[in-house]
């Protein structure tokens, strides 16, 4: 089982390289009024790592996949986060342009709409890419198994949300919630 769980953590951290940081923005510069570089430099990015390579870890441990399914498992959820990360690099770059086109002293409506259109269409890939994911790793995995992954995909996210916005709000991450000012 140790050899496992080295073996994981070896790939949780190979695949946290690879992998795209889910919160970026909510990390990093979240400005409207210009581009900036937050997704590739600055101290979010080692936060972001991190992030990936907890997500890995608890997902692994929660999973409990056997040795015939590690594998496999690991090389298309690999896949799927560079997939993600090849999607949001572009949905990015159509974020930095909004915001480009937004401090601009009169943005283009039509700019604009042709931008959000796109960034609409990447997000529905992203779900497509989600779906074709699951269905992959169905015959690999036990029906407990998947539930227990789509669920903890979820949670895991609205819990860094929550987290992320405690600590923006000045409570510490863990604490007990902000009373909201008052």
């Amino acid at each position: 089982m140790s050899k496992r769980l080295l073996a994981g953590v070896i790939l949780a951290i190979a695949v946290s390289f690879a992998a795209q940081p889910c919160f970026a923005q909510a990390l990093g510069d979240h400005r409207i009024d210009g581009p900036g570089d937050w997704r590739t430099h600055g101290p979010g990015m080692d936060q972001r790592k991190h992030i990936e390579q907890l997500r890995m870890l608890k997902m692994l441990e929660l999973l409990n996949l056997t040795s015939e399914q590690e594998i496999p498992f690991l090389t298309a959820f690999n896949q799927m986060r560079i997939e993600q990360k090849s999607l949001d690099e572009k949905s990015d770059f159509l974020l930095d342009s909004m915001s480009a086109e937004m401090a601009s002293t009169k943005p283009s409506e039509m700019r604009l709409k042709d931008l959000i259109v796109k960034v609409k269409a990447i997000e529905k890939q992203r779900f497509e890419q989600m779906t074709t994911f699951v269905d992959r790793v169905d015959s690999l995995l036990t029906t407990e198994q998947i539930a227990k992954l789509m669920i903890f995909q979820k949670r895991f996210e609205m819990e860094l949300l929550e987290q992320v916005g405690r600590f923006r709000r000045g409570g510490m991450p863990g604490g007990p919630p902000d009373s909201g000012g008052f």
